[in-house]
């Protein structure tokens, strides 16, 4: 609103420089013709600035919603993030737990123990303790 006011007030001073021109000079029409390029110039102008307004608005809209959305997808990552880190120490806790009962089923398991099943049996690849078998860890940084 206030720039319409700017434009109003610019056109009343060209149109008062244009009359008091017009006044006492020769290039009347030249003057004249000054006044109307400069209304033509002023609507251009007007124009191109709503224009411009209007472009800008949509961009900041664009941009806000971009940035919703970014967050949006942010917050269901930090959820599954979480989730994953749950199941992560799950299964780790079963893998502990399923160790020990191995471990503790390893001095009266018959097949570890049986020679006519030596070689056949499913641990023939290995015929060391499962106290010595490592198992991998999981670290998991914090950021």
């Amino acid at each position: 609103m206030i720039h319409v006011k700017a434009v109003a007030m610019e056109r009343l001073r060209c149109l008062n420089d244009c009359s008091s021109k017009m006044q006492g000079s020769d290039g009347e029409n030249v003057i004249l013709q000054q006044c109307e390029n400069s209304d033509y110039d002023d609507n251009s102008r007007m124009r191109r600035r709503e224009k411009n307004r209007v472009a800008a608005q949509k961009s900041r809209k664009r941009q806000t919603q971009r940035a919703d959305e970014l967050h949006e997808a942010y917050a269901c990552l930090e959820q599954r993030n979480r989730q994953l880190r749950r199941e992560v120490a799950s299964l780790s806790e079963e893998q502990h737990r399923l160790l020990e009962l191995l471990q503790t089923h390893e001095p009266c398991c018959p097949m570890m123990h049986c020679s006519t099943n030596l070689g056949t049996g499913p641990r023939d690849v290995t015929e060391r303790p499962l106290s010595l078998i490592k198992t991998p860890t999981l670290t998991i940084s914090h950021r």
